[in-house]
């Protein structure tokens, strides 16, 4: 992003705006889980704390990240948001507060094995690449739709396809 903004003549982002910006923009979490909202109840409040990613934060701007108190895995980029007034009471009962940490801390754990087996069971290019091999109508249709749609990246880029190294893989197959 830097290179961008110098090259194109807008301003930087900011060092806080980071994770966002290095954040998957087709990450499990968003589409699975969250946003996740818990509430604490505390004499007549509802104290609630949100377990969002960055790119949801436009949702919820008035809120404040309470990350610094919750073990964190580095894979997940998730924020943890809070009213400061909110937050303020919850800090007043420590008991609550110390409880809701372990809470979330577990939930945190527990989305990082899920983001694990999630990952675990996406289809790789390689495990294309063995169905396409066993199967010979699916690598003739295949390569027909690649010539068609590849031709004039072939005529006047050759240098790009070939440095695809799955494409290559599959061509070997043929």
């Amino acid at each position: 992003m830097q290179t961008l903004s110098h090259s194109f003549g807008f301003l930087p982002p900011k060092e806080e705006d980071k994770a966002f910006y290095e954040e998957k923009a087709y990450d499990v979490l968003p589409f699975l889980f969250l946003p996740i909202i818990i509430t604490i109840p505390i004499n007549h409040h509802h104290i609630e704390i949100i377990l969002t990613t960055y790119r949801q934060t436009i949702h919820f701007q008035h809120q404040k990240s309470i990350n610094e108190f919750f073990s964190l895995p580095p894979n997940l980029n998730i924020l943890l948001l809070i009213y400061p007034k909110e937050l303020e009471i919850l800090k007043t009962h420590l008991e609550v507060f110390s409880h809701t940490i372990k809470y979330i801390n577990h939930i945190l754990l527990e989305l990082q094995e899920a983001v694990f087996r999630h990952n675990q069971a996406k289809l790789k290019e390689q495990d294309i690449l063995e169905v396409v091999a066993t199967n010979p109508l699916l690598k003739t249709e295949l390569k027909e739709f690649l010539d068609y749609e590849l031709q004039d990246i072939k005529k006047h880029r050759p240098d790009i396809v070939d440095s695809w190294k799955h494409y290559q893989t599959f061509q070997s197959m043929l």
